[in-house]
């Protein structure tokens, strides 16, 4: 089994994929698949074809990065065969959080024009990301309100990041040391609540004025942690500004029959996931 590395640091966004990946790894479920990168660390190209009727820009973690399955089975590969009149670039990188995800897209998202989606997946633990500045050992870029504006902070990158991608050792005990941290108590979900809408507000308006159709595809709605709603608060945000697609009622409640052990879709869920959201994006 080829083992390696999957990440590297990255000044903006904290850790990056990296390049020219050619590796076997074990899913959840005991079984093999395969990690291979571009030059640029993508599992599949991020371009669009020339003259496509409809581009899609997909934002998301580990789900969107399609973890546990082989590239050819992930939704945007299924999405594409099935529907050649969209072209999807998927920028989901594993371990990323909703301002990562954000971040990362404002290189891609000048290339959106009227008609086209901007499709965002999040996922219930986005509100406990939001409020963190590192993931997993690494460094991350987060944001706050202040004074009821969006400020910006860099990934604080230290000497822990380059020694954590020396050692494989260490970067298992500095998991084990984040995933000790307290959950914060109910107050500060709620600020993550309104950071995200307003991150979400903030980051998107631009392309709602030119016309760009953003869509939220959801799932994990009941996570440990807010105490309030997390599917009103989706919905709230798409009663006046958004689409929304609930993926937990698309998926369904067996976990055998669309997930891993450890939650991640398998090729069956990723083949419900393309066909709720061809029916959403197609029209």
């Amino acid at each position: 089994m080829r083992q390696g590395k999957l990440f590297g640091p990255d000044v903006r966004l904290g850790w990056r994929v990296l390049p020219h990946l050619d590796l076997i790894r074990r899913n959840a479920d005991g079984a093999d698949w395969r990690v291979t990168t571009d030059a640029e660390g993508w599992r599949r190209p991020i371009h669009f074809r020339p003259n496509a009727p409809r581009r899609v820009l997909v934002l998301g973690d580990s789900f969107a990065f399609g973890q546990g399955v082989d590239r050819e089975d992930r939704f945007d590969s299924v999405l594409e065969r099935t529907s050649p009149q969209l072209s999807i670039a998927n920028l989901g990188v594993m371990g990323y959080g909703l301002d990562q995800e954000l971040i990362g897209s404002r290189a891609f998202a000048g290339r959106l024009g009227a008609g086209d989606w901007l499709v965002v997946l999040a996922h219930g633990g986005d509100f406990w990301d939001l409020m963190q500045k590192r993931h997993a050992g690494r460094a991350k870029p987060w944001f706050e309100l202040a004074g009821g504006r969006l400020v910006e902070h860099p990934p604080a990158i230290t000497w822990r990041e380059r020694l954590r991608d020396q050692s494989s050792l260490l970067g298992m005990v500095q998991q084990w040391l984040q995933a000790r941290v307290p959950r914060p108590p109910p107050r500060e979900f709620e600020r993550a609540r309104d950071l995200c809408g307003a991150l979400l507000i903030a980051e998107t308006t631009p392309l709602l004025n030119r016309g760009v159709r953003v869509l939220l595809a959801h799932h994990a709605d009941r996570p440990e942690g807010p105490a309030f709603d997390v599917r009103a608060f989706f919905d709230d945000l798409c009663a006046s500004r958004f689409r929304c697609l609930a993926l937990d009622d698309v998926l369904g409640a067996s976990q055998t029959q669309t997930r891993q052990a450890d939650g991640h879709w398998n090729a069956s869920g990723h083949r419900l996931v393309a066909e709720a959201l061809r029916a959403v994006l197609e029209p």
